[in-house]
């Protein structure tokens, strides 16, 4: 709908470990800290100064969203 895609930094499909991970880190974060960790895993592209506005999830699991279309 959005036409984005999650790669990796080689520009590879992301593999099924590095999309959990991506997931999961963020969901766990937000679990122990009601809520708090996983607003600051969302707001984290805002923080980048790199030109991909890549956040924590992508940082940890070596990935980039990309639009392709």
């Amino acid at each position: 709908m959005m036409k984005l895609r999650v790669i990796g930094l080689d520009g590879q499909p992301l593999s099924w470990g590095g999309a959990a991970l991506r997931v999961y880190i963020q969901a766990i974060a937000s679990s122990c800290t009601c809520g708090v960790g996983g607003l600051l895993f969302a707001l984290s592209p805002l923080f980048d100064n790199g030109p991909w506005k890549r956040g924590w999830p992508d940082q940890i699991a070596s990935s980039v969203v990309v639009q392709t279309g």
